[in-house]
């Protein structure tokens, strides 16, 4: 089975996911493709501007920071500032690296360049977990079982953008992770698979998302197994739910208030 991967290439709670994709030996790794972008057709600098008006200064500053840190963990820890606290962390660049995985770095993925690259690698399906771009009909018509995404949610809840920060901003006590099928209306197309896991006072965005990528990657590997065998079906979620965007001021500061971190 050859499988192309999308997320991005600083992530380290995808990597969990692209890791064990790599352990299996039915499964081929073909390609990983990663956005350039922040926010989708803008550039470093109008995608910062684009977030602070959305949700102010205090959350671009939150981002630029966890940005920051995540690419130079390996620094902050020499320096007695490990937030991580002794973890094996990894981001999906350094699986790519480790294994020497062709890698697609992109600004559009429907492109016509990306497009044609894609094609050429002929995966059988695609997983996509945390990426930022809309996928187009062009690219979803490229592998004959489609696209799967990782959703940080328990569908068809908290659909849309940083999930793991709104659950924690809004008090849930549980929340999810949910394998479903890429389609033309975001984070709504037919489940594969899902995980529900309790929210504890402790939790922080990396905990929480650490955790849900733990709790599916084992059993994901085996239902989109037996899904490309056509030996397993997706199901249809119940309706209901709601999107959710950019935070906005208000919501930043109730994650604050409620004494949550980025780590």
């Amino acid at each position: 089975m050859k499988i192309v991967f999308i997320t991005q290439k600083e992530d380290i709670h995808s990597s969990i996911i692209l890791e064990e994709l790599l352990k299996s030996s039915v499964i081929k790794v073909v390609g990983v493709v990663t956005s350039k972008t922040i926010v989708h057709k803008r550039n470093l600098f109008k995608s910062l501007f684009y977030i602070y008006k959305k949700s102010g200064l205090l959350y671009v500053l939150m981002r630029v920071f966890e940005s920051i840190y995540v690419k130079n963990y390996r620094f902050f820890r020499l320096l007695g500032r490990d937030k991580f606290k002794g973890e094996n962390i990894k981001s999906v660049l350094d699986i790519i690296n480790e294994h020497k995985l062709f890698h697609l770095n992109t600004e559009n993925i429907n492109n016509e360049e990306s497009l044609g690259i894609l094609s050429k690698l002929k995966p059988d399906v695609m997983v996509s977990c945390v990426f930022n771009q809309i996928y187009s009909k062009e690219l979803m018509r490229i592998a004959p079982k489609g696209i799967i995404n990782i959703h940080r949610s328990y569908l068809p809840y908290y659909k849309g953008i940083s999930p793991t920060f709104w659950v924690l901003a809004n008090k849930e006590r549980f929340t999810g992770v949910s394998a479903h099928f890429v389609t033309a209306t975001v984070d709504e197309g037919p489940i594969l698979l899902q995980k529900k896991l309790n929210i504890t006072d402790k939790d922080t965005i990396h905990t929480l998302s650490k955790r849900l990528m733990e709790a599916i990657k084992k059993d994901f590997i085996q239902e989109l197994i037996l899904y490309v065998n056509n030996k397993r079906k997706p199901f249809k979620f119940s309706k209901g739910g709601a999107y959710y965007s950019w935070p906005d001021r208000k919501a930043v500061i109730r994650f604050l208030r409620n004494r949550r971190k980025i780590f």
